[in-house]
């Protein structure tokens, strides 16, 4: 059994993912990997090649915008064509849209745009390592990296890993507890709540307050092959003020 989960950016005809791990050449790059997605055409682009782009169109996005609200933020960058419902680019999404609130209002971010593309480097691979062959999300890993590599060098050492920990299990909690109710996984609803708490954390432990909206409605359920519909808990609205509980 397969999944079809994006757009071969070749061809554009449907990527899949199966269960066996095959090794693959990129068709832009020419290296080889170890991988389980592949296009129908044959074509295989690996997770840092399918990025590129992505991350170029971000990079101006964020450089510019003065948007405050992370959410809002998200929604702009999910709505681009270059954009698929699952998959790694969840991770440029969420580190993007949380770092570049947390500058706009007022947080400090030594040479933002060079750690940027720093942590780009680091957690393109998250996603993708992690759910295929790790089997869980790494949708808060990559924000707890981002958070590691943007905390500023004047701070403890400990501290930043503390904190960057700290973080990463607390937005792990609360994309787990939607998996725990027998939903799908799925990308969108774990960006989602990723930025949602991350946003909490970091008003709560570095003393910038991340505006939020009252109600995170997913828009994205159309052509999701991963959406939960009614049971998912951002079908029809979900109230942040009400989110602020730990691990249940």
């Amino acid at each position: 059994m397969v999944n079809i989960y994006s757009k071969c950016p070749v061809c554009g005809s449907d990527v899949v993912q199966g269960y066996d791990l095959v090794e693959r050449v990129c068709d832009i790059c020419g290296k080889n990997f170890i991988s389980n997605s592949y296009c129908k055409n044959g074509h295989y682009i690996c997770n840092k090649c399918a990025s590129v782009q992505y991350f170029d169109i971000i990079d101006q996005f964020t450089k510019n915008t003065k948007i405050v609200d992370p959410i809002e933020m998200a929604d702009k960058i999910m709505c681009l064509p270059e954009s698929n419902l699952v998959g790694c680019k969840h991770s440029i999404v969420v580190f993007a849209s949380v770092l570049t609130a947390f500058k706009n209002n007022g947080g400090h971010v030594k040479d933002f745009e060079k750690v940027k593309k720093e942590i780009t480097l680091k957690t393109v691979f998250c996603p993708t390592s992690m759910c295929k062959l790790g089997g869980f999300c790494g949708i808060p890993l990559a924000m707890g990296i981002a958070m590691r590599t943007a905390l500023s060098d004047d701070m403890d050492e400990d501290l930043r890993t503390d904190l960057s920990n700290k973080l990463t299990g607390y937005c792990m909690g609360h994309t787990g507890n939607q998996n725990n109710t027998g939903n799908k996984n799925c990308c969108v609803r774990n960006t989602y709540l990723t930025i949602l708490y991350a946003s909490k954390f970091i008003s709560n432990n570095l003393w910038v307050e991340i505006p939020l909206p009252k109600i995170i409605v997913c828009k994205y359920h159309m052509g999701n092959p991963r959406c939960n519909k009614e049971a998912c808990i951002l079908y029809h609205g979900l109230n942040t003020d009400k989110s602020n509980g730990f691990i249940k």
